[in-house]
């Protein structure tokens, strides 16, 4: 790994005091000072050309839906033999935080990777016991974000088992098991314990959050609702349980003047191997919503 991503949690912790990376949000001793995080997050991260990408998220997602009442839960799986390179790229890119603007939707450049065929993926906690197939016909549009039927007992146990087995011809996802681990849940005390509060009128937008057992955490901001055309920040932490979303970045699109929704990723990451000695970084997601209401 690059010594100067390694080096970032510590610069930060001693900018904030060593005692900044003392206690694990959330933790058994009742901390809430962020800590150093060690990985970067699975998702909403840009793509490396001509990389596989092998990648298996299962998320928990509270504060969900329309009237934020929704608890649910889903599997987002990036399986490419190699990655094309994007045409959606960051309109600004902060160096001190890693937040990036973009003012599309660097999804959509998902649907051009070359997809692997999963024949049949099996995700099961508690009574949750479902199975999936991520095997996209060429030139067809993949689904690669889908919605469990349930939440089974992640919230509980914080595990799930997912499991992959050969269903058709073309499989090439056929021998991973791995038990995926999650962190706490996420809750969210700055800008408020409430789930919904206003913009700040000027400055940076702080946003605290406690969730232990994380090995990495992302900040994600977009419109209310949004289209392939609104702008979208994407933060990845390099504490756990803090994080500052720049004025500049906020102001460069109008976002005060907007309702949006803040959602905080908090993941533990694991990795399993399949296809004769090949990683798949597997990873369990707690995530709650946060609504920003636009300045009138």
């Amino acid at each position: 790994m690059n010594r100067a991503i390694l080096s970032i949690p510590w610069a930060v912790c001693m900018a904030y005091g060593l005692s900044a990376c003392s206690a694990d949000p959330g933790g058994a001793d009742g901390g809430t000072t962020p800590t150093a995080l060690t990985q970067t997050p699975p998702l909403k991260r840009p793509l490396t050309p001509n990389e596989p990408v092998r990648t298996l998220v299962l998320r928990h997602e509270e504060r969900a839906g329309a009237m934020r009442r929704d608890t649910q839960c889903g599997l987002t799986a990036l399986l490419f033999n190699t990655t094309s390179t994007a045409t959606v790229t960051a309109a600004t890119i902060d160096g001190a935080t890693g937040c990036r603007l973009y003012v599309a939707d660097p999804d959509v450049d998902l649907q051009a990777q070359r997809w692997l065929c999963a024949g049949a993926l099996n995700v099961s906690s508690g009574a949750l016991n479902t199975n999936f197939s991520l095997c996209p016909s060429p030139g067809a549009r993949v689904t690669f974000d889908a919605p469990l039927l349930g939440c089974g007992s992640i919230a509980n146990d914080r595990a799930a088992a997912i499991a992959s087995m050969m269903e058709i011809d073309g499989d090439q996802l056929t021998d991973l098991t791995a038990t995926v681990r999650f962190p706490a849940a996420v809750r969210i005390t700055a800008p408020n314990e409430l789930g919904i509060g206003s913009w700040p009128a000027n400055g940076p937008l702080e946003v605290r959050w406690t969730s232990a057992g994380a090995t990495s955490a992302l900040v994600t901001i977009e419109p209310e609702t949004p289209t392939a055309t609104s702008p979208r920040i994407y933060c990845p932490a390099v504490l756990n349980g803090f994080l500052q979303v720049p004025a500049g970045m906020i102001d460069q699109v109008g976002l005060r003047n907007l309702d949006a929704r803040l959602k905080v990723w908090s993941f533990t990451d694991g990795t399993a191997m399949a296809e004769t000695g090949n990683t798949y970084r597997v990873s369990g997601a707690m995530v709650t919503n946060y609504s920003l209401q636009g300045r009138r």
